[in-house]
């Protein structure tokens, strides 16, 4: 907690320093690994709230053609939601990067695969069995012989089985 006062009085000292990205995110993850090990409901709350609005300053300083950035942030909020126990928001966060980052830039194609491997399980946990089955064609397609093959294939095969078998 120590660490997490130190950083939000340097931001607040220096709100616009060229260091403001990168306090937020260890800010972030701060006040998310604090969150993890509380007990009390509110202050845990209270503590994955500061990470998220960490996060979400960092991402307001990150500069718009700083693609790379974006995404590591991006990918950031989704494990910071999924650290706290909030699947739908840690998918929402891993599909926007699935759904908006270029798979064509060498530069983001690992973080699109993290996204794809964090986003998808958490997807078909939450029965939305059509998105996994888009993000695994996907992934296949723009990933020919990736990391997640076969496990795209697996997902898909049990998105599809799910789907067709769920009462109608």
């Amino acid at each position: 907690d120590l660490a997490a006062k130190a950083i939000d009085e340097m931001l607040a000292k220096h709100p616009k320093s060229a260091y403001t990205v990168e306090a937020n995110r260890i800010l972030a993850r701060s006040c998310a690994a604090l969150g993890a090990k509380e007990g009390n409901p509110e202050k845990k709350e209270a503590l994955f709230g500061r990470a998220i609005g960490a996060m979400n300053r960092a991402l307001k300083f990150v500069k718009p053609t700083d693609k790379k950035m974006r995404t590591e942030v991006e990918l950031e909020i989704a494990e910071i939601y999924e650290l706290k126990g909030d699947k739908p928001k840690a998918a929402s966060a891993c599909q926007r990067i699935l759904m908006f980052t270029d798979a064509a830039d060498a530069t983001l194609r690992t973080y699109i695969e993290k996204a794809f491997e964090k986003g998808v399980p958490l997807m078909l946990e939450l029965e939305n069995y059509d998105g996994v089955i888009e993000n695994c064609r996907k992934y296949r397609k723009e990933f020919p012989g990736g990391r997640a093959t076969q496990r795209a294939i697996s997902w898909e095969e049990k998105a599809a089985t799910a789907r067709d078998s769920a009462p109608k």
